[in-house]
């Protein structure tokens, strides 16, 4: 069953989001980004009743060992009433052949309609790459999907494996069971988003040769429980680390799993349900931290990030605080999230049939953030944080890294998870 009138994915938004985006995203001296697309080109998606909602994402061409391929912002909106319970992804060409999951970088699901956890953005959904093709929880929870709801979509493939791919394709499945279906329905559970690099600017950045540290610090807008928790990395990670700032404890650790090259293939997630969950409180501060030993005598070439999403569920009569659409940070990190593709210079290199997709080699990142404003959002960042960075300088500059020279660059703006 299709729920809208284009063919699968081939109808991309290029630089736009749909109109209602840029409803009541003005104050605090700021002005959502100028958005204008047929309601039609939306991305489509196919249901398997009781099953799951498929996103077909492409096509793509990528040639051996080139630059990793963003795709245009894409939406859908949801059909029903549902429950998310998890996710499965697998790359496949036109013809329906399973290709290799190092096609794809990332995937990432926004929903600008609510805010995260720890900072005031768009609630990131979920983030997935080749170290996490599945994922899911019990049946007994789930995370509410309400009708009419939006999803944006941000895309990223990349192919280092030596070989041409053509006509690529990224089939994308929400598994979900449909709003009282049953005689109750699951616990509600939320997800929650933490980044390395803060909730502005880019995601990624360099690691220079030997032991590097990035990390950042923020409060939850709610008291939770953890239930489950995974994150993204890149190659040469050797830790990632969710800690509570405040008494020293570490929640959550996991160690990247490597292939004989040294490649980094997944970071093992945990669930913590039995356990009733990790205990998290809105006047405290927890810090996500990744480590990084590089054994080259260069940069490493895919650069590197640090993001952890999980799930959450909240305790007692607490509420899941409001987004704010006049809120500088939420109107930052929309304008970045819907304008990085448009900020990359060059279309369609590397393949893509012409889509307006950009690669992240043909970005140029101004040192100081010179030539980097974002629409009518120049100072959006004042007063917005909610946490801290560690190891960096304030979105729009580039800091030394941590224990080594060099400098950050490159990156796409609100990868989130996994982007993960």
């Amino acid at each position: 069953m299709l729920f809208s009138r284009s063919a699968p994915s081939r109808a991309l938004l290029g630089g736009a989001l749909i109109v209602a985006l840029s409803a009541g995203l003005t104050g605090c001296g700021s002005e959502a980004p100028a958005v204008t697309v047929d309601s039609d080109e939306s991305l489509t998606l196919i249901d398997h009743p009781g099953e799951a909602l498929e996103f077909v994402i492409g096509p793509v061409d990528l040639p051996a060992d080139g630059p990793h391929i963003r795709l245009p912002m894409q939406w859908a909106k949801l059909p029903f009433d549902a429950y998310m319970h998890g996710f499965e992804w697998e790359i496949r060409s036109g013809g329906g052949e399973v290709l290799p999951a190092d096609l794809l970088h990332h995937v990432n699901l926004i929903d600008p309609d609510n805010r995260e956890l720890f900072t005031p953005i768009s609630r990131r959904v979920l983030a997935a790459g080749r170290e996490n093709q599945r994922e899911s929880i019990p049946g007994v929870i789930g995370f509410p999907l309400e009708e009419g709801g939006r999803m944006l979509i941000a895309t990223m493939f990349g192919n280092p494996l030596g070989e041409d791919y053509a006509d690529v394709y990224l089939h994308f499945k929400l598994k979900y069971s449909r709003a009282d279906e049953g005689l109750i329905n699951p616990m509600a559970v939320y997800p929650f988003y933490l980044d390395v690099m803060g909730f502005d600017g880019v995601k990624d950045f360099e690691v220079p040769p030997g032991h590097s540290e990035r990390s950042y610090t923020a409060r939850p807008g709610v008291d939770a429980r953890i239930l489950g928790i995974g994150g993204h990395v890149h190659d040469y990670a050797t830790e990632l680390r969710l800690e509570d700032a405040t008494s020293g404890e570490v929640l959550w650790r996991a160690e990247p799993e490597v292939n004989e090259a040294g490649r980094m293939v997944g970071v093992p997630s945990s669930k913590f349900i039995l356990q009733l969950g990790k205990k998290i409180y809105k006047d405290r501060e927890y810090r996500i931290v990744v480590e990084y030993e590089n054994p080259l005598d260069v940069p490493a070439p895919d650069m590197g990030m640090g993001a952890i999403g999980g799930v959450v569920a909240i305790m007692g009569d607490g509420e899941w605080p409001p987004y704010d659409p006049n809120d500088p940070a939420y109107v930052l990190d929309l304008n970045n999230t819907i304008t990085a593709p448009d900020r990359m210079e060059g279309h369609g290199h590397g393949g893509s049939h012409g889509h307006g997709a950009s690669t992240m080699d043909d970005m140029e990142m101004p040192a100081g953030g010179e030539g980097m404003e974002m629409p009518a959002a120049g100072d959006a960042t004042d007063g917005a944080p909610e946490g801290e960075a560690e190891g960096t300088e304030p979105a729009g500059h580039h800091p030394e890294p941590e224990k080594g020279g060099g400098h950050e660059h490159g990156g796409e703006e609100g990868s989130g998870q996994g982007d993960g």
